[in-house]
């Protein structure tokens, strides 16, 4: 969603927060589940943490994302999933997540998040905007 630059700069993805103006456009909410204790503050350094309801941070992806879903009130196979790590997209397959999407912007191969459950992968969000 927001990329750090370093320095204190983390910027927003431009093809990501498209992706999720749209989401919210159309009333779906939308939560995020980082291993990092500093999301919130990477959001709102970003200038997009309004864009979210649910912000979720600490060890175990799986935790985070039941988490998530429940804050969000969320069933999983009513969730879409978007992940750049395959533990994260494990987690969300192994959670009952049906739709996971990986974004092939961090160390992994599409073919490794793929194999990890992605349903599909892209480069960046806007992708799943259409024409």
């Amino acid at each position: 969603m927001a990329a750090d630059l370093g320095y204190g700069d983390v910027r927003p993805l431009p093809g990501a927060i498209a992706w999720i103006d749209r989401l919210r456009r159309d009333r779906k909410r939308i939560g995020v589940a980082s291993v990092t204790e500093r999301a919130e503050a990477a959001l709102d350094l970003a200038g997009i943490a309004d864009r979210f309801d649910v912000v979720v941070s600490g060890s175990g992806a799986a935790q985070r994302l039941r988490r998530a879903l429940e804050d969000l009130g969320v069933e999983a196979v009513r969730a879409v999933v978007v992940a750049l790590d395959p533990g994260e997209l494990e987690a969300a397959r192994a959670a009952g997540v049906e739709l996971a999407i990986g974004v092939a912007r961090g160390e992994a191969s599409p073919e490794r998040l793929r194999r990890a459950g992605a349903v599909t992968v892209v480069a960046d969000l806007q992708e799943l905007l259409g024409a």
